[in-house]
């Protein structure tokens, strides 16, 4: 799942799912045009016993409020926009020549 919104400043924010489909595993990434940064927020969760979370929602209930919220983020330096993009294109690069792999080895058993 990717989703883009632009809003009326001009920032672009995507949220990026896990392939395995859960809400648990998400990704924010927000691109600032009059900045020129890019933060990447993950969703943080943290698996407690329910006594835990029982306490962790009352203190919800009445107010309290985590310093850090349920996200924490990384500020991409502009210097590592071309380490990220490379790292990407290298990702998609093999995905697609093992989708090519995988094409040529089916038609080869038809």
């Amino acid at each position: 799942m990717a989703a883009t919104d632009i809003d009326e400043f001009g920032t672009e924010t995507d949220f990026i799912q896990c392939a395995c489909s859960t809400s648990e595993h998400l990704v924010k990434v927000v691109y600032d045009p009059e900045d020129n940064d890019i933060y990447v927020e993950v969703h943080l969760h943290t698996w407690r016993s329910i006594f835990r979370r029982i306490w962790i929602g009352l203190k919800y209930v009445f107010g309290y409020k985590s310093r850090y919220g349920q996200w924490d983020e990384v500020i991409v330096k502009p210097r590592d926009y071309k380490r990220l993009a490379d790292i990407f294109n290298r990702a998609h690069m093999e995905h697609v020549k093992r989708e090519i792999d995988d094409q040529a080895r089916r038609s080869n058993l038809q």
